[in-house]
């Protein structure tokens, strides 16, 4: 016969606290090495990523943050950099 599926429990208020801080802190992480590597701007401020978010259709997604490259060097590194750190 068939089993019901388990269904993972929901995680407690301490352990997103928890997931909260580890985000923060890969996301400091991630603006400290974006800015030490590319000569380009790079905003993670809330303004610049709800301006980021939209474009001229319906269709909405707010960025982790925003790297405007001055060089194509700084288009590379930063895609190597997201791509090393598992940021899509």
């Amino acid at each position: 016969g068939k089993t019901a599926a388990s269904v993972a429990p929901l995680p407690t208020a301490a352990e997103n606290a928890l997931m909260l801080d580890l985000a923060a802190a890969r996301r400091d992480s991630l603006v400290r090495y974006l800015a030490r590597h590319v000569s380009g701007e790079v905003r993670f401020d809330d303004t610049t990523r709800r301006l980021y978010a939209t474009d001229a259709s319906h269709y909405q997604l707010t960025p982790l943050g925003v790297v405007v490259p001055k060089t194509a060097d700084d288009l590379t590194v930063s895609v190597q950099i997201a791509a090393e750190l598992g940021v899509p």
